[in-house]
């Protein structure tokens, strides 16, 4: 596995920020809700809805 020179993908960078926002919290495993899945579903569809550094 060699590194190489490229970004995240933007749904990649949504995750990593949902990730930090959600599972890092004594109620994490309300991910596995399906309301919270379609949430992080659309907002990786529309990146632009967060702000994702």
């Amino acid at each position: 596995f060699g590194a190489i020179e490229a970004d995240f993908s933007d749904a990649a960078k949504v995750a990593a920020s949902l990730g930090k926002d959600w599972v890092f919290k004594s109620d994490w495993k309300k991910v596995f809700k399906p309301e919270m899945l379609r949430k992080a579903i659309e907002v990786m569809l529309h990146p632009e809805k967060v702000n994702v550094q």
